[in-house]
């Protein structure tokens, strides 16, 4: 079902609005593509689309909804995959659910933790506990029911630990069982989702960690990931990777080299065992290499490399919801 899907991923909100909904599906047939991805749990943590589940009422912190029943079987009609978007360990509403029950807490002042930038104040993320069986629970429940009302993938996002703060050595995981390391708490997360849900899974990972072996940090370990989901979707944005990188003469092709190669180096590190479904870089970033060479050459150089890499299929991420330089 998973196998060769190229599409893009969409806010939630420009397909809650019926013209904006009509605009993307008309797009997509100009562009050839047959999958979208949609937040159902933003990066926010609310829930965008009026649950059903007993848990996720009560626990639940519900956003603008779409109506799950008229986009599916809207989208259904004209051959679109459906993948769900769930924003998993950081969740600024079940953060602050019954007082901060499942967040991280902080060693140093004892209430719930934030990551501290250079100046002190707090980063603008919450976390849960990537432990906590609770948080696993509640999350595959949100992929359960959207699965049963129309979606055909579930993909997990943000299932990794906090990487940013001056104050990392601080974090306490109370669900943390003596010995645990953090790629310990993923794979028994995925352990348990894979156990409930039996259509296909993703997850998002960072590029670096899809290019190495290595969880280091975040506890994304390709290889460790790799039994338990059908796809892994590693974002090889060439914006993120130092300036540099794969940057030899002649530097155009460095779009081309990023996702070749990473497409390839994720397959093997994984063993074979899943699909690798890139994200694409269709956006503009503010550094070096993208104000010489961004365009829609590039994007295309990018779509070359995954095609002579994996070749499983790609995501495109433009997160304003402008595809125009998608070929």
């Amino acid at each position: 079902m998973a196998a060769g899907r190229t599409g893009l991923y969409l806010q939630t909100g420009f397909l809650i609005d019926k013209e904006k909904r009509s605009f993307y599906f008309d797009l997509m047939k100009r562009k050839g593509l047959d999958h979208i991805v949609v937040d159902v749990k933003d990066d926010y943590g609310k829930l965008r689309f009026s649950p059903r589940s007993t848990l996720l009422k009560s626990w639940g912190t519900r956003g603008n909804a779409l109506d799950l029943e008229e986009f599916t079987a809207e989208a259904k009609a004209k051959g679109i995959y459906l993948i769900a978007r769930v924003v998993v360990f950081k969740d600024e509403a079940l953060h602050a659910w019954n007082n901060g029950a499942l967040a991280v807490k902080d060693r140093r002042t004892k209430g719930l933790w934030r990551g501290l930038a250079a100046n002190g104040q707090p980063i603008k993320e919450h976390w849960v506990d990537p432990f906590s069986q609770e948080v696993w629970a509640y999350n595959v429940e949100i992929a359960r029911e959207v699965i049963e009302r129309g979606f055909d993938e579930v993909q997990f996002d943000y299932i990794r630990f906090p990487t940013d703060g001056s104050n990392l050595a601080d974090a306490v995981y109370p669900s943390k069982s003596p010995g645990m390391r953090q790629d310990d708490a993923l794979e028994s997360f995925l352990r348990f989702a894979r156990s409930r849900i039996e259509s296909p899974i993703s997850v998002d990972i960072y590029g670096a960690n899809g290019w190495y072996r290595s969880g280091t940090r975040t506890g994304q370990n390709v290889e460790m990931m790799a039994p338990y989901v059908d796809v892994i979707c590693p974002m090889l944005y060439p914006s993120h990777f130092e300036q540099e990188f794969l940057a030899f003469p002649p530097p155009e092709e460095r779009p081309y080299r990023i996702y070749r190669l990473g497409t390839l180096r994720n397959l093997v590190i994984a063993r074979n065992r899943v699909l690798i479904r890139p994200y694409v870089q269709a956006f503009y970033l503010d550094v070096a290499y993208d104000r010489k060479y961004y365009n829609s050459a590039y994007v295309a150089a990018e779509i070359r490399g995954v095609k002579d890499g994996a070749n499983h299929g790609m995501t495109f991420w433009n997160n304003s919801g402008r595809y125009d330089d998608i070929p």
